[in-house]
């Protein structure tokens, strides 16, 4: 009898181990994301701000289709929970002081901007933000070549662009 006993009480707890905790999904961004889980062939999950999602399975990590280069993500272990952050950003400061107006990049860290030539102004079209503190500025032009400095001051990106 008291096998017996033993052997449920520990067929319980091994069936108990054996079910994978659910795993829940955490959106703390300011942006409505698009994920899968990793390893798995679910369908894509629209997350918007401040909502989460559960899965049955338990996965180590999502993969983040949207925004790109916007968002991150962590893990706390013991509970199961991914959470979904931004980035860490940094303003960016454009004078454009070429001929002619310039479009610029950063590889996706930052939206494109169009910027006037002239004196820098504070506003839209010289002001942005940039997830990354190592950028790869790009300047496409009707006017060659530009020349493109950057200095980061204060956690400011100040960039000039110049014939």
């Amino acid at each position: 009898m008291k096998k017996l006993v033993f052997i449920i009480f520990a067929s319980t707890l091994l069936s108990c181990n054996l079910i994978p905790p659910d795993t829940t999904v955490t959106n703390n961004s300011s942006y409505t994301v698009s994920f899968k889980y990793s390893n798995s062939n679910n369908d894509i999950i629209i997350l918007e701000p401040n909502s989460t999602a559960s899965s049955q399975y338990n996965f180590s990590s999502v993969i983040i289709l949207q925004p790109d280069k916007r968002v991150m993500q962590s893990r706390k272990q013991s509970d199961n929970i991914i959470f979904i952050s931004d980035l860490p950003s940094w303003e960016v400061r454009v004078e454009n002081k070429s001929n002619d107006p310039i479009f610029l990049t950063a590889d996706g860290w930052m939206d494109e901007m169009i910027v006037p030539s002239g004196d820098f102004i504070n506003d839209e079209n010289h002001v942005n933000q940039i997830y990354t503190k190592t950028p790869q500025f790009v300047v496409q032009s009707l006017t060659f070549p530009l020349d493109v400095q950057w200095q980061f001051i204060n956690d400011i990106y100040y960039v000039v662009i110049r014939n």
